[in-house]
């Protein structure tokens, strides 16, 4: 993606509330994908996001979890994601 596009990033499954706003700022290929930079300007933008990649990553715990055979609602494994992991959640470039 050029650098400069506008971007809607929302995840309607996880969070059909949320979404954010952002500006590409760089784009590299990594694998068979891609990997962006986006710049937020707006801080209610930003919080969205990283409420968002916090979802994606309690869903992903979550997933682990029934496949070990354990049966956590998703409110549930959030309460022990956030115990777990929420101090080392990231805050690259923040």
């Amino acid at each position: 993606m050029p650098n400069g596009t506008l971007v809607e990033i929302s995840s309607p499954r996880l969070a059909p509330d949320m979404r954010g706003i952002g500006q590409i700022i760089w784009c590299r290929r990594l694998g068979k994908g891609y990997q962006l930079g986006v710049a937020f300007y707006t801080s209610d933008d930003l919080y969205a996001i990283r409420m968002m990649e916090q979802l994606c990553h309690i869903e992903h715990y979550r997933h682990i979890l029934v496949t070990e055979g354990q049966s956590l609602t998703l409110e549930c494994a959030a309460r022990e994601w956030i115990e777990k992991f929420a101090e080392h959640f990231p805050t690259d470039g923040l």
